[in-house]
């Protein structure tokens, strides 16, 4: 018989929001759970599509100390066994973690860059209520293997499920290859020029497009110089690009029509770096719609890309696209751990895991 529940999820910024979905997924999974979503405003805007009303509590948008405290009385008196929070790290999650929670109260903490461990003051004093902390990658895992934390315990949770999006009428001809980059255009996280240079050097046939799904000229963005790139090396019918902020439906629906999806992280490129602490979303994008990644070669041993992914030399990467094929997700993808039950019983274990 499965132990009754009661479980607060805390988002308490503007981020993240992906992983909420797949979390109540995995929480609802079991009886006898009984969920809160404590949430901004914002957050509460972006899940009012799937999420039940009656299980939301809003937070204010800016949290003075008596906002927390209100905070910490509901946690305190809710009777709650579990509260996990989705993002666990900054000064607000420190912030409420100094008032007297009781010890019956068990924290649980999705880490979505797990160099704060070492590195973050913050990050050490919210550890010390926080035992339990979730990555998003078996991948991360690993990394921490290498570090010593032995106070604290960790595993990871795959978001890997999405709310359904109606599907648009796109023009995608037959015989279009769409190689489908998502975020915002940013040289700090995607290698554009080592692509754009290769492109240059030989050009891809004309049915390939490249999606750069993500808003090109905000405000930390490379979208005007890089557009000069492409018009400079006469690539603007292989590339599609937004100025602005895309719309769920439109980028879901670009998604779910991608040949493959290509995160453009190299290992020798900036973007390696970062990434070795973090999950890409084009990672989880890929993961839940079962589409073939093409990866920097020097990811080919990691297992999740062993099984999900083509691969291709950075410095040779134009020598790729003329061989690219449409696949099948059959022929990826085989791995248990995709499958929803897997990864619900897989997060189910580790918070009821004895601290």
């Amino acid at each position: 018989m499965f132990k009754p529940q009661k479980i607060a999820l805390l988002e308490i910024g503007t981020s993240h929001d992906e992983c909420l979905y797949a979390q109540v997924a995995y929480l609802k999974s079991r009886p006898n759970c009984r969920l809160t979503i404590y949430c901004s405003p914002i957050i509460a805007e972006r899940i009012a599509d799937w999420a039940d009303p009656s299980e939301i509590q809003l937070l204010k948008q800016k949290l003075g100390w008596a906002d927390f405290y209100r905070l910490y009385k509901h946690l305190k008196n809710g009777g709650f066994n579990k509260v996990i929070f989705n993002t666990g790290q900054g000064p607000h999650i420190r912030k409420l973690l100094l008032f007297p929670f009781p010890k019956s109260i068990e924290f649980i903490s999705s880490i979505h860059n797990i160099n704060r461990l070492e590195t973050s003051r913050s990050q050490k004093a919210i550890s010390r209520k926080v035992k339990k902390y979730f990555v998003l990658n078996d991948y991360l895992l690993n990394r921490l293997e290498e570090k010593n934390y032995p106070d604290l315990h960790f595993s990871s949770y795959y978001a890997i499920l999405y709310p359904s999006y109606p599907l648009l009428e796109l023009d995608k001809k037959e015989e279009e290859v769409w190689i489908v980059i998502p975020g915002q255009v940013e040289n700090q996280r995607r290698d554009y020029p080592a692509l754009i240079k290769a492109l240059s050097q030989n050009k891809p046939p004309k049915n390939i497009r490249f999606i750069l799904l993500g808003a090109s000229k905000h405000a930390h963005g490379d979208g005007a110089a890089l557009q000069q790139e492409i018009s400079a090396a006469g690539l603007e019918e292989n590339f599609v690009l937004w100025s602005s902020f895309i719309d769920m439906d439109t980028f879901y629906s670009y998604i779910q029509m991608a040949d493959f999806i290509m995160p453009l992280i190299h290992a020798q490129h900036s973007s390696g770096a970062t990434y070795q602490n973090q999950v890409s979303g084009s990672y989880n994008l890929a993961f839940a719609f079962k589409k073939c990644l093409l990866m920097d070669h020097a990811y080919a041993d990691i297992p999740d890309f062993k099984d999900s992914a083509q691969f291709y030399d950075p410095a040779h990467l134009d020598a790729l696209l003329p061989s690219l094929a449409k696949v099948q997700s059959k022929d990826y993808y085989r791995l248990d751990k995709w499958s929803f039950y897997y990864q619900a019983a897989n997060y189910w274990d580790f918070i009821l895991k004895i601290r």
